[in-house]
């Protein structure tokens, strides 16, 4: 997340923009008692989160919220755990980080374990450099990172917030895929109200102002049951194909609390009149997800299409947006139109109504330092129809050249219709059940009739910033011989 980072951000600004509903809304009142339980519990610098624990819940500032102790008990999958972990009422669980039911992550460091450094004037701001470079800041900065990545990767999230305390100061920061904003530090201990105010306004925020995806929602016990019969059904036909006796799909979920419904709005502007464009998934632990807590932030399901009672793969995707960079669906229907061979077929695709980055927003504010390399992002969601099996699970060594080969193909093929695909690896192909090559992920792909611009890489695969400037693609005919086998 280098220069991904937006700061100091003034706290009165920080509250106006993300703690302040754009609704009609009266800001609660702090309770009276607050003041003196507060501040003198605070003041205690031995057992740092006991005392700010008990201190929260006497002012009861956070009624309908549990903050637990997590500093000796990690999560069992990501195996991290911060000092203070927030979790909604009712919460009797143990005293342990469950990422996946964590509203809101607290931190303690030294002051000068501060990842961040704010600049001693206005005027030095532009050259100042937010990202403060010591080995201990650099290591604070990469755990508060590791714990909201974990947490992205745990719950369905369009943004989180989280807080930083160093010492006698206190930083609040509201993450999304574009990056994070990062506020001014604060002497909290001597006026603990901004502090105080934070958890009292966060307490009264709805689970779309604390950053959930509410366009995702519990399926019907019905429509688990069907899923869960379709999942079984493939992994036995999977297992069959390979030699293997029938098994459970142990990797494609969990329990049944885990599945959830998408929406899709489709975007098609081929869809005729009177017939639906929302359309409804459900799905259980993505296949595969990315790491990072910024950035696209992809997760691949193997869903149940409610409407045809078909698995499809579903992905959901934080796309980047800026001129000329197509949807992803539009290609895949440019290249249908075009009968590009060894394609997926899409179902549907289309934004999540509504569900922005926000980091991006403030680069040009003047308290801004530096100048932050932060992208604007949109949450979009994508449904093929056909599902396939990774490249590394061949079933021989002709099936995988039979696959590389129409990979290449559906380049070639693309590439004679205006497409660009700018992302190949082996990542994005797949091998369908007959055993032939499916060529995915053309979220980054491009015009090949564009006008030449600098070349930007983060949208360029690893192949080609190595081999760009010696890669010729071979002869299809001579490579066909070479295999010595049929393309079909």
């Amino acid at each position: 997340m280098a220069h991904e980072f937006v700061g100091p951000m003034p706290v009165e600004d920080f509250f106006k923009a993300f703690m302040n509903p754009g609704r009609p809304y009266t800001e609660p009142s702090l309770p009276k008692q607050w003041r003196g339980k507060f501040r003198a519990k605070l003041i205690k610098k031995l057992g740092f989160e006991n005392s700010f624990i008990n201190a929260v819940n006497r002012a009861e500032i956070c009624p309908d919220l549990v903050l637990v102790n997590t500093t000796k008990e990690r999560d069992d999958q990501f195996w991290r755990k911060p000092d203070i972990t927030v979790y909604k009422r009712p919460y009797n669980g143990p005293p342990t980080t469950d990422f996946e039911r964590m509203e809101l992550h607290i931190e303690r460091k030294t002051a000068s374990e501060d990842p961040f450094s704010d600049p001693k004037s206005r005027k030095s701001r532009q050259e100042h450099s937010f990202e403060h470079d010591s080995k201990a800041s650099m290591k604070s900065r990469g755990q508060i990172i590791s714990y909201t990545a974990c947490q992205f990767a745990s719950q369905h999230r369009c943004f989180t917030f989280s807080i930083l305390f160093l010492d006698d100061y206190v930083r609040f920061i509201r993450w999304d895929r574009a990056g994070a904003i990062v506020t001014k530090r604060l002497a909290w201990r001597d006026d603990p109200k901004p502090l105080a105010r934070f958890l009292w306004l966060f307490n009264h925020l709805s689970d779309a102002e604390r950053g959930y995806d509410t366009s995702i929602s519990k399926p019907t016990a019905r429509e688990i049951t069907l899923t869960k019969k379709k999942l079984d059904e493939r992994a036995n036909a999977l297992a069959r194909a390979k030699g293997e006796p029938s098994r459970l799909p142990e990797t494609r979920y969990s329990t049944d609390d885990s599945f959830r419904k998408f929406c899709v709005v489709d975007d098609d502007p081929e869809i005729k009149m009177g017939k639906a464009r929302v359309r409804f998934f459900v799905a259980s632990v993505p296949q595969w997800q990315s790491g990072s807590p910024v950035g696209r932030g992809t997760k691949g399901y193997e869903a149940l299409d409610l409407e045809t009672g078909e698995l499809v793969y579903l992905k959901d995707t934080w796309r980047y947006e800026a001129d000329k960079m197509k949807k992803e669906g539009d290609t895949y229907r440019k290249l249908a139109a075009n009968d590009v061979s060894h394609i997926p077929r899409l179902a549907c695709a289309g934004d999540v109504e509504g569900q922005r980055t926000r980091t991006h927003d403030f680069t040009d504010e003047d308290w801004c330092c530096g100048e932050p390399e932060v992208r604007q992002h949109r949450h979009y969601r994508l449904v093929l129809k056909d599902l396939g099996r990774p490249l590394s699970k061949f079933n021989s060594t002709k099936e995988l050249c039979q696959v590389l080969l129409e990979a290449i193909i559906a380049h070639m093929e693309a590439f004679k219709v205006d497409v660009l695909h700018q992302d190949i690896s082996g990542g994005n192909i797949l091998i369908t059940d007959d055993g032939h090559a499916l060529l995915i992920d053309w979220e980054l792909a491009k015009r090949v009739s564009e006008e030449k611009s600098p070349r930007q890489d983060w949208r360029t695969s690893d192949i080609f910033r190595v081999h760009g400037s010696s890669f010729q693609p071979p002869s299809l005919n001579n490579l066909e011989r070479s295999m010595n086998f049929e393309t079909t």
